[in-house]
């Protein structure tokens, strides 16, 4: 897997979030703190919501982005601490867009 991408350096705000390419944006997923709701600090919790709503928005750009971005959250929340079986992560896409 490559360099972790940190939302922040794609997306600074909501509103001017740039196209992102399907592999990038599969870095942004694997940097996402997807349990940030469960941080008992309230700067973390803040932190994660806001990255959370970025994430999301970038996978509605497209059909590709959104589902990568379903195969990691069910990824992410499956297993026995969820009383799943473990779903494995999607593999990082090789395209460019």
């Amino acid at each position: 897997m490559g360099e972790k991408v940190r939302l922040s350096t794609l997306a600074e705000s909501i509103g001017t979030i740039k196209p992102t390419t399907t592999a990038e944006f599969y870095e942004i997923l694997v940097g996402h703190d997807w349990t940030y709701y469960m941080s008992d600090d309230h700067r973390v919790y803040e932190r994660g919501y806001n990255e959370s709503r970025k994430v999301y928005q970038i996978a509605q750009e497209s059909d590709g982005n959104m589902d990568l971005y379903t195969s990691f959250k069910e990824s992410i929340f499956s297993g026995k601490i969820w009383g799943t079986d473990k779903k494995p992560l999607p593999e990082r896409p090789n395209e460019s867009r």
